[in-house]
């Protein structure tokens, strides 16, 4: 999790549950209106909708069942800064178990600090370092055949799979 998510012992309890309750794989909270966040869904959940079918989760914030993390833990590896790994996480575990990934829209946290690609200190270091997340992210989606489009993280059209 980001260092800068704010959400309650409650809310995580919560998570766990849910994803327990619902036999899950992969999922995240959704975010206050007010948070830093590339992806509209995330922040704006179809009104009403306690669980909502993603196509992948966002990496400041996933909860991940044991099996997913057994089975690919190894996506962790491929890349430094993050962009591409949850797209790759959910990938796999969507290609392994079907539609298994949600946003708990009931459960709402807070990306407290705005994500300053430009002169945030993690991306700063990153660039001393020689590494573009926007490059890696592209590496990671073409390696592995992973849509990294505008809408890679969307409402997916297919309902969850409780079984």
């Amino acid at each position: 999790m980001d260092d800068d998510v704010e959400i309650d012992r409650p809310g995580v309890m919560r998570l766990f549950q849910t994803m327990k309750k619902h036999n899950l794989d992969l999922i995240q909270a959704s975010l206050t209106a007010d948070s830093s966040c590339y992806w509209d869904i995330i922040k704006h959940p179809p009104e009403g909708a306690t669980l909502c079918a993603l196509s992948s989760v966002e990496i400041m914030m996933p909860v991940i069942s044991r099996r997913a993390l057994a089975d690919f833990g190894w996506v962790f590896k491929e890349g430094i800064s993050g962009w591409g790994i949850d797209l790759l996480l959910s990938a796999q575990v969507r290609q392994r178990y079907g539609n298994k990934i949600a946003l708990v829209g009931d459960v709402v946290a807070k990306h407290a600090r705005s994500t300053y690609v430009a002169f945030g200190s993690f991306y700063q270091f990153l660039r001393r370092h020689g590494i573009d997340p926007n490059v890696e992210a592209g590496y990671i989606a073409w390696k592995y055949d992973v849509d990294d489009l505008a809408n890679a993280i969307s409402q997916h059209d297919q309902p969850l799979d409780f079984s």
